[in-house]
């Protein structure tokens, strides 16, 4: 008997893993799962992941008493047997990641499940799925199908359903029975159009129908900006549909949409742009020395206002992760530009923008409890980028590390300033933590800075501005609760020269012109 499941055995363990590398080796070494494993009739969770396993022992009906969970992730298995469905306690069915080309009918059976995951895999069909009727979640993602799931409009609990990267050709008109769906995934399919009746689910929250191929021009444009919200798709289909219930007729939503072409931009995203005289409270201005110019000559700003950084429990990563990304591609790898974020309740103006001497000034870099001069920060962290190159036996650093170069050579360092003169920025290295915006901030101070030039500061910022639009994180202009449309508020910054005269505003009105979406200006 396998040692885990000897020891699962003699502590009567409610949950066991078998996970990895040495568990593949066994498997494939006897070509099935330890026997003894189905005498542990005490089991509520069992997990055989990332192995070679390519069959599923019919003797996994004799853990039908209390196995609620089977996780049966990234294996080989290219069928199930049909005791499977003789687990009649079963809560979660995870089969994602495996080789199956059918669904053995026998799942069908589970009416105690509330979730069933068999993405991943090479299914191009699936059994009637109605006898599952306390399904909450279905995740069919990355698979071959070609029609949506069979039996899903009996299912009274379903609220999630998962499809992406499939080869769906069309909804049926029975999705309208789908009542309280809240959450349909459909990117990437091979979806041409859709049937009114998908209005009529008044419950559904998360719509995302990117990728497919939609023949109206308009639904195509609404279906692929990247938001998830349903509003501006069901304002496409509303009228078609009141047409369809006054004809009696039935038709997919292929063309003549609710909404015209102007309509459908303003539908989806807008920018309004507050002038800097005009902002709602005392605006930001940043002042740049002459002696910058030698360091990192270029730098705008701009405020964005009224960001919903907590809209769900993923937005804060993504917001992190799309700085991340930009540093990495248009900003080529901060070599032509630096993107700074501040929380904006932590900015005293009016912000200076100068080139100082690295061992006398000093900051707290973001992440970091202590104030230090730069110069040491710029010390301790090439210390770290050896020790962690060494360790990690590689040639090159990463990371924070992998800029250190920028500043190669500079005896002044470029810094941003507040009327405190303490340091909020330290480009192109790092930000500081006293103004570290986090998933409560709601108004945010954006800093781009570069070496080479101001177009390429505008670039970065207007990259900045479409990505976080697209990221539904806006608050909209209409009153409206079921308002569709996603504004970002992005108020104007000056950088004026000591004596007050203007270098640059931004963005001003020749900036934001070859955005995809309605731009409201003061």
């Amino acid at each position: 008997m396998w040692p885990e499941v000897q020891a699962a055995k003699d502590s009567c363990k409610r949950e066991l893993i078998l996970d990895g590398a040495s568990i593949s080796k066994r498997i494939a070494d006897s070509e099935a799962l330890d026997e003894g494993l189905f005498e542990l009739v005490d089991l509520n969770f069992l997990r055989v992941s990332h192995t070679c396993l390519a069959a599923l022992s019919p003797k996994i009906s004799q853990l039908s008493s209390k196995l609620t969970s089977l996780v049966l992730h990234q294996n080989h298995l290219a069928s199930l047997p049909d005791s499977i469905g003789d687990l009649s306690n079963l809560k979660l069915l995870d089969l994602a990641g495996n080789q199956l080309e059918s669904l053995n009918p026998s799942v069908c059976k589970l009416q105690s499940l509330l979730t069933l995951n068999i993405s991943q895999n090479d299914l191009e069909s699936l059994p009637d799925l109605g006898n599952l009727h306390n399904l909450h979640e279905l995740l069919i993602t990355s698979n071959k199908l070609t029609e949506f799931p069979a039996g899903l409009a009996s299912l009274e609990h379903l609220a999630t359903v998962q499809a992406d990267h499939n080869q769906i050709v069309q909804l049926p008109d029975s999705i309208q029975d789908m009542r309280v769906l809240k959450s349909l995934h459909l990117f990437d399919n091979q979806l041409t159009d859709l049937p009114p009746s998908l209005v009529l689910l008044d419950k559904l929250k998360v719509l995302d129908l990117r990728g497919n191929k939609f023949k109206d021009r308009r639904l195509s444009k609404l279906a692929n900006v990247e938001q998830t919200q349903p509003k501006g798709v069901f304002k496409f289909l509303k009228p078609l549909h009141d047409k369809q219930v006054a004809s009696g007729s039935s038709k997919g939503a292929s063309s003549r949409g609710g909404v015209t072409e102007k309509e459908v931009a303003e539908i989806m995203e807008s920018i309004k742009v507050l002038h800097c005289a005009d902002s709602r409270a005392s605006g930001v201005e940043v002042q740049i020395t002459e002696a910058v110019a030698s360091v990192r000559p270029f730098i705008i700003c701009c405020i964005i206002r009224n960001l919903d950084l907590a809209k769900i429990s993923t937005t804060f990563k993504q917001f992190i992760a799309l700085q991340t990304r930009l540093h990495e591609g248009i900003c080529e790898k901060r070599m032509s530009a630096t993107i700074a974020t501040h929380d904006l309740r932590a900015i005293k103006s009016p912000l200076l923008y100068d080139a100082r001497s690295p061992t006398e000034t000093q900051l707290v870099p973001l992440g970091r409890q202590k104030l230090i001069t730069s110069a040491e920060f710029m010390k301790k962290l090439q210390r770290e980028a050896e020790e962690m190159r060494k360790a990690k036996k590689r040639s090159t650093t990463s990371g924070i590390h992998k800029y250190l170069d920028l500043l190669k050579g500079k005896t002044e360092y470029p810094f941003l300033l507040d009327q405190m003169s303490n340091v909020v920025s330290f480009p192109p290295i790092t930000n500081c933590e006293s103004t570290k915006v986090s998933s409560e901030t709601n108004d945010i101070l954006v800093e781009v800075t570069s070496s080479k030039s101001l177009l390429i500061c505008k670039q970065v910022t207007e990259e900045l501005i479409k990505e976080l639009l697209h990221l539904g994180i806006g608050s909209s202009l209409d009153d409206e609760e079921n308002s569709p449309k996603n504004c970002l508020v992005v108020e104007q910054v000056r950088v004026v020269s000591l004596d007050g005269h203007l270098k640059t505003v931004y963005p001003s009105r020749i900036d934001l012109v070859d955005v995809p979406c309605h731009v409201e200006r003061d």
